[in-house]
């Protein structure tokens, strides 16, 4: 499966503690069921403080982080089914701000998200540890150097995944 292919599945949005919200009606109650019972609270004051928590969401996705207000806010990771993962910032249950993606197959993104979609200029490291390529709104558009890679991340201000891919 192409990296195009699951990055349509990673721009879900978070509510509801953490299930996608293209979820069913019924698994979100039932996933609120199962929160209610500790996870993290959806009203009342407790629900608009930061807090973390784990939660499972249908597929047996998994995230685990920081919430206000019943939603996925802060930092946390989302752990999918398919053994691919994004860790980083969220808000209102959206992917926003700086985060990194670790793809089953290895490859890792490092990017800019606003609304859970990829923005901007980003780096992409190849699972074979001696590939990198500048990504324009989550695109591969030219492959670089690994010291470029490095470079274009911290001058963006994006976080050098580690381990990077091929890294022993």
């Amino acid at each position: 499966q192409s990296t195009s292919t699951r990055s349509r599945g990673r721009r879900r949005r978070l509510d509801n503690m953490g299930c996608a919200a293209s979820t069913a009606a019924a698994a979100r109650d039932s996933a609120m069921r199962r929160l209610s019972r500790g996870a993290a609270p959806t009203d009342g004051p407790a629900a608009h403080r930061r807090i973390s928590s784990r939660v499972s969401c249908g597929a047996d996705d998994v995230y685990e982080g920081e919430y206000n207000a019943g939603l996925a806010e802060g930092r946390g990771v989302m752990r999918y089914a398919d053994g691919d993962s994004y860790e980083g910032e969220w808000k209102a249950g959206e992917k926003e701000g700086r985060g990194v993606y670790r793809y089953a197959n290895g490859d890792v993104d490092a990017v800019f998200l606003k609304q859970s979609l990829d923005v901007g200029e980003g780096v992409k490291w190849m699972a074979d540890g001696r590939r990198a390529a500048r990504l324009r709104d989550g695109k591969p558009v030219e492959e670089i150097s690994l010291e470029e890679a490095r470079q274009t991340a911290e001058r963006l201000g994006l976080p050098l995944p580690s381990p990077l891919p091929g890294a022993a």
